[in-house]
């Protein structure tokens, strides 16, 4: 989780209980609503932000075709991130466990070479030890579906 993310919302939402449990790995400030007030203030951020997920997901070509109720579903699963330009969203061979959709911003695919120096006379570059990762060029807003 990053800084304004939320914990819970979709147990409030269905009426479930909460079945997970989140142990922070730095000092955290939490805000507890009671579900009266989530309800009155936050649930109405929460659907209007869900409904802008169904329509972004709805311009994508591999959702075409799906009605709304399943938008719905997938949307569920989204979560919203940007970054800034420069920053690395993604490397090759991290573990593929998300789906990435961009919203609004630019990102280039950018391979890297490891550059070898022998007697320092010469450099080589060893395609042996290349890499493929995404780098974001201007700010960036996307979604990840995914864990």
């Amino acid at each position: 989780m990053t800084a304004g993310e939320t914990l819970g919302e979709a147990v409030l939402e269905d009426g479930g209980f909460r079945r997970a449990t989140c142990v922070t790995e730095e000092p955290t400030e939490l805000l507890v609503l009671k579900k009266e007030h989530f309800d009155m203030t936050f649930k109405k951020f929460l659907e209007r932000e869900h409904e802008e997920k169904v329509d972004f997901l709805s311009g994508i070509g591999c959702f075409t075709g799906w009605d709304r109720k399943k938008l719905s579903k997938a949307a569920k699963y989204c979560r919203q991130r940007t970054y800034r330009e420069g920053e690395v969203i993604v490397s090759q061979d991290a573990p593929a466990d998300n789906m990435f959709f961009i919203k609004s911003g630019l990102v280039s695919m950018l391979r890297t070479l490891t550059v070898d120096v022998g007697s320092g006379k010469m450099c080589t570059m060893s395609r042996n030890k290349k890499s493929t990762r995404s780098i974001v060029r201007y700010a960036l807003q996307r979604f990840v579906l995914g864990t």
